[in-house]
């Protein structure tokens, strides 16, 4: 519910800017939050004493780019975003808003999957396979505005 919000609230305003524009497909690409195992040892120690604490989380690496496949064919955005966050007085922290024809991704893909890279290890990718009735909704939702509908 919080993530849901938090993207109202950054992208609230866009309409605006993408209403009388063709239809596309944005992806956002935010980067993970974890709790380092020292603070977690940290919140267990003081809940021993009755002290309930909400995890600590903070970012695990920022995003660097993004790769979109349909099937084994790598498909290529329309626009790559990267959005710079700031996280403090001299840090920030990107995440990805990726535009994509929605018509390229979609059943006939078989598999869609996407590679994320971060900006730790802007080399290894993690590898996110997108669950097919994810895409068959995304298609579903497209289908009003793709030629002959």
């Amino acid at each position: 519910m919080q993530a849901s919000l938090r993207a109202l609230e950054d992208f609230g305003n866009w309409e605006g800017y993408v209403r009388d524009d063709p239809p596309v497909l944005m992806i956002r690409a935010t980067p993970k939050l974890v709790e380092s195992f020292w603070k977690t040892i940290a919140r267990g120690a003081a809940s021993t004493q009755g002290i309930s604490i909400p995890a600590m989380k903070s970012l695990k690496a920022g995003f660097s780019s993004m790769r979109v496949f349909c099937g084994d064919a790598e498909v290529t955005p329309i626009h790559p975003f990267k959005i710079e966050h700031r996280v403090g007085a001299d840090d920030f922290v990107y995440e990805g808003l990726y535009v994509f024809d929605p018509a390229a991704i979609g059943p006939h893909c078989g598999t869609v999957k996407l590679t994320l890279f971060s900006d730790k290890e802007p080399t290894k990718g993690d590898i996110r396979v997108i669950d097919p009735k994810i895409v068959e909704q995304i298609w579903k939702d497209f289908a009003p505005y793709r030629a002959g509908a």
